[in-house]
């Protein structure tokens, strides 16, 4: 992997990308040390029509209601994470839980635990 940028890391996309319970270890390690609580492994090209990334995402970190130009997937791997939905539900995610936010959708998560692993796409 390389490092992009404080809490991202590049997996090689040409290549077999197998990754396990050291890089999520990995990643729930890296992201308290971040400025934003936050840190991933981009396990996509940047010219991609799809983004997949293993995302680590500690208490303490913020993110902005927002949406998407195209559909967003979230399936839970560790910890506990909550998604509200702009003007409607409050979802809960635990281990092996999957939500899929249409595109438009606004939507904010936030952990839950002292972290939580997912992987979006």
């Amino acid at each position: 992997m390389i490092k992009k940028q404080d809490g991202v890391w590049l997996a090689d996309p040409r290549s077999v990308i197998h990754l396990t319970e050291k890089d999520m270890d990995f990643l729930e390690g890296e992201a308290p040390l971040t400025e934003k609580k936050r840190a991933r492994i981009c396990a996509h090209a940047v010219e991609d029509r799809a983004h997949l990334m293993l995302i680590a995402f500690c208490a303490g970190s913020h993110v902005e209601m927002h949406f998407h130009h195209k559909p967003e997937s979230i399936i839970v791997l560790a910890g506990c994470l909550s998604v509200q939905i702009e003007g409607g539900e409050l979802y809960t995610l635990y281990p092996y839980h999957f939500l899929r936010i249409p595109a438009g959708v606004r939507h904010q998560p936030a952990p839950v635990t002292d972290c939580v692993v997912l992987e979006i796409a």
